[in-house]
């Protein structure tokens, strides 16, 4: 009989332990959450809902945006427009169907610095081609989205001892215009090429280390920052920021 209490009391500690634990609510899907990744250097993030739910989104300007549900399914995560992807450890999943993985860190990419405090005009001159474009806040590598706009400015002083500033325009070629001294810190010629502009030559007024004009009923801004970029803002219908890095021009050399 002893025997038997004994028993049965084990029974009834077991059940108990049995019952507390599916009691308590299940741990969340190591699946759930935000996962980041990049295509041809354009940041995605792919959201999985607790509900089922999916997101993949583009940087906003993109309005690529994709939806739908996920399941989880002999360990694959399985979204329905067909797409799989396998834990290849906790924190990195694998899209089966290529070589995309997504991980828990946002990319890296590009980060703007502030702008430079006391850029001169000679900090400005010189051969400039956009090497990212903010989308919706994120910087995306101007190859990705076939952005080609650049713009080129070359100062220098005359024989005579004013200045003179040659500005290359990609469709009219050389253009030399003499500026006096008193003009050359609060004027600069800028000619600014790619799809963006179609190749134009316009004014832009100097003040506080920054250049700036009114191109095509645009204001248009160029600032340098603190890495080394140039930063050029459009305001107008469609606002814009671009990134433009100094590069050699065809017919310059290295020195």
């Amino acid at each position: 009989m002893k025997r038997m209490m004994s028993l049965l009391l084990m029974l009834s500690l077991i059940l108990a332990s049995v019952a507390a634990a599916c009691a308590e609510p299940l741990k969340e899907d190591p699946a759930v959450g935000d996962w980041y990744s990049s295509l041809n250097g354009v940041p995605l993030r792919l959201t999985l809902n607790a509900d089922g739910t999916w997101e993949c989104a583009l940087p906003a300007a993109f309005d690529d945006a994709a939806a739908g549900a996920w399941t989880m399914d002999d360990g694959f995560v399985r979204l329905d427009n067909g797409a799989a992807l396998c834990f290849v450890n906790a924190d990195v999943l694998s899209w089966a169907q290529s070589s995309l993985s997504f991980t828990r860190e946002p990319c890296a990419g590009y980060h703007p610095a502030e702008l430079l405090p006391g850029a001169s005009p000679a900090m400005l001159a010189g051969y400039w081609k956009c090497a990212f474009l903010d989308v919706g806040g994120i910087a995306v590598p101007a190859e990705a989205v076939h952005e080609n706009t650049d713009l080129y400015i070359e100062s220098g002083a005359a024989s005579d001892g004013s200045e003179d500033i040659l500005v290359t325009d990609g469709a009219d070629g050389a253009v030399s215009i003499d500026i006096s001294p008193a003009d050359i810190d609060s004027a600069l010629p800028v000619a600014l090429g790619g799809p963006r502009f179609g190749d134009v030559f316009w004014i832009f007024d100097f003040e506080d280390g920054a250049l700036s004009a009114d191109v095509n009923g645009q204001t248009v801004t160029l600032a340098l920052q603190q890495d080394g970029y140039l930063r050029l803002t459009l305001d107008g219908e469609v606002p814009a920021t671009l990134y433009l890095l100094p590069v050699l021009a065809e017919n310059e050399e290295a020195q």
